[in-house]
């Protein structure tokens, strides 16, 4: 391979990892510019996401797809027809945590995978409405917002404790070594101090 040649290798885990590490830049940025929220609600969207892909995937890996993508690519894998397996579709963010608080009810879980994790009706909201606010910032729209930004650290607390459960329930992050797995929950404590001073 030729020496100016570059490549990005990631996976899930390593994805919600690169992730958090982006909610950290832009939080202490956000914290000083409130410009930055933008990208620290992108960032903390993706490393919300991936946690509850890497928490919903089983050995199928159709645990976080949407329900009619999870029958089909299920339905090649027995009759062994791998050229039908349709591309990966994931279900919405607010079906996966749906999914992520129950275990085995039909119409939420379709593969067995991590185990059900507890979320609050407080976490809940927090992460509704960073999902709000997310879509709303990547799908634009011409307009003017106004937008309180002081309760945001306790927004994002809020929606890194589903991180911290998925992480806890020690399904989801099996899969990173141990100086990452050393450097997710650096990552979380340097959040944690961010977020909880102000």
């Amino acid at each position: 391979m030729p020496e100016n040649q570059q490549w990005l290798r990631t996976d899930e885990q390593r994805d919600v990892l690169a992730s958090l590490e982006e909610v950290r830049h832009q939080v202490e940025r956000a914290l000083g510019d409130p410009k930055q929220w933008k990208w620290a609600i992108i960032a903390m969207c993706s490393a919300l996401n991936g946690a509850l892909v890497c928490h919903l995937t089983g050995s199928a890996g159709i645990g976080a797809l949407n329900k009619k993508c999870a029958v089909e690519t299920l339905k090649a894998l027995n009759d062994d027809k791998p050229e039908e397996i349709p591309k990966p579709w994931l279900a919405y963010p607010k079906t996966l945590l749906q999914r992520s608080q129950r275990r085995e009810q039909p119409d939420t879980r379709i593969e067995s995978a991590g185990p059900q994790i507890m979320v609050s009706k407080c976490q809940k909201t927090a992460f509704d409405t960073l999902f709000d606010f997310r879509n709303e910032l990547i799908h634009y729209k011409p307009s003017g917002w106004s937008i309180e930004v002081s309760g945001f650290p306790s927004l994002f607390w809020s929606c890194l404790e589903i991180i911290l459960r998925v992480n806890d329930a020690g399904y989801g992050f099996r899969h990173l070594t141990q100086e990452e797995a050393a450097k997710l929950e650096r990552t979380v404590a340097d959040l944690e101090r961010l977020l909880r001073t102000k």
